[in-house]
């Protein structure tokens, strides 16, 4: 899935690549759960009206809230909230059998951390999720 958004998954835009994206995430949650995730798009699909899916059951080993739960972490200039923690969180997690440099490359490109041309801050991002691990994160 990584190489699917990683090359926008055969869309043009980045809107279809974030459709992408969104989809993956779903049908890998829907996995993890153990529900039928055609029945929960199907759901989706045939709602007159938007809605919400059930996130289902919480896991069991629910990790508590500690000291990486932060509302916000500022890494040189840029100021990341708790919604941008929490997707690099998701990210280290779920990609956790690639390398450091490519997770940070990939959190760059959703996170859209540039330098002023246009090249990836991979570096720090790289710099900023080992700071964030060894606080234990």
């Amino acid at each position: 899935m990584v190489i699917a958004r990683k090359v926008w998954g055969g869309h043009r835009t980045g809107e279809g690549a974030w459709t992408q994206q969104v989809l993956a995430s779903v049908l890998r949650t829907c996995g993890q759960q153990g529900t039928d995730a055609l029945v929960r798009l199907e759901r989706l699909l045939r709602s007159p009206q938007g809605i919400t899916l059930d996130p289902g059951p919480s896991p069991p080993e629910a990790t508590p809230r500690s000291s990486f739960m932060r509302e916000s972490v500022t890494f040189g200039p840029r100021t990341f909230r708790s919604d941008e923690l929490g997707l690099m969180r998701q990210v280290a997690r779920a990609c956790s059998g690639l390398g450091v440099t490519e997770i940070a490359r990939t959190l760059c490109e959703l996170l859209d951390w540039k330098r002023p041309n246009g090249k990836l801050k991979n570096h720090e991002c790289r710099q900023l999720l080992e700071q964030l691990a060894g606080e234990g994160w």
